[in-house]
């Protein structure tokens, strides 16, 4: 290799590494950018779908608790196979190729899509939809509130009585973490859960359009690994658990919905 092609990768580098740096300074304040973004994006999504104040997936009916017991039992096994040691081997095979084989743009993409599963995303929109007179007085709002408080004390309850070490204590290699590592315990994922729960019960009031829904949770689950502070079966299990509050949540919309006449009456 000659003294140019050096120079050529060394500047490569160098540009990599100044845009991660940027990267982590405005991830700090680019979900201000985004929440700002978000009456455009609903102006969108109600250009191609309807809303309906009545869900498409109330999960009314015996069907409905059915499904919620097939969901949880979901969750409760990947969450035993996974805390006894049973995934170990699956985990760190697809941990390595998504976290070591991921690009460095790529890395900056998936380092700002991982926003969408905090909690102030979803705050954001719960906002906006304050500001609408169409949503104001929406049971969408009451349940995307409580998806939020659902999310935060289930991850939180689990991650207090189990404890999983994150990828970069676990594994012998240097893990990518372009962010930084993240403390606590690793399983299950919180924005992973988050995200699958907001957008469970989003989607069931979208009468068109929804299934584009679908992408946005699993995009903040692959980031979380992306970014090194995941294992695969971390996201399988937030996903389970989201689920499972979504569906929880639309069983239970009707007496919710009195609670937010009698709120905002």
């Amino acid at each position: 290799m000659s003294l140019k092609d050096f120079d050529k990768v060394e500047r490569a580098t160098n540009s990599t590494g100044d845009a991660i740096d940027f990267l982590k300074s405005a991830q700090e304040i680019s979900i201000i950018g985004i929440i700002g973004k978000l009456k455009h994006l609903l102006l969108i999504l109600n250009s191609r779908s309807r809303y309906t104040e009545k869900p498409l997936a109330a999960g009314s009916g015996g069907s409905g608790w059915t499904g919620l017991i097939v969901i949880l039992a979901g969750f409760v096994t990947v969450t035993s196979v996974t805390l006894t040691g049973y995934t170990a081997g699956l985990d760190q095979l697809f941990f390595e190729v998504i976290n070591g084989a991921t690009p460095g743009p790529l890395t900056l993409v998936f380092g700002i899509v991982t926003l969408a599963g905090e909690e102030l995303f979803w705050l954001g929109i719960v906002m906006l939809m304050l500001l609408s007179k169409k949503h104001r007085k929406s049971p969408l709002l009451v349940l995307i509130l409580f998806s939020i408080l659902m999310s935060s004390l289930a991850v939180l309850s689990m991650k207090t009585f189990f404890f999983r070490p994150r990828p970069s204590l676990q594994l012998d290699w240097n893990v990518n973490l372009p962010f930084g590592a993240a403390e606590g315990s690793s399983y299950p994922s919180g924005h992973t859960t988050l995200v699958f729960a907001a957008t469970g019960v989003l989607g069931a009031y979208l009468q068109g359009g929804y299934r584009l829904l679908v992408l946005l949770p699993i995009f903040v689950g692959v980031s979380r690994i992306i970014l090194g502070v995941h294992f695969p079966s971390d996201i399988l299990g937030g996903a389970f658990l989201g689920i499972t509050i979504s569906q929880v949540l639309l069983l239970v919309q009707p007496k919710l919905k009195k609670l937010l006449t009698r709120i905002l009456s």
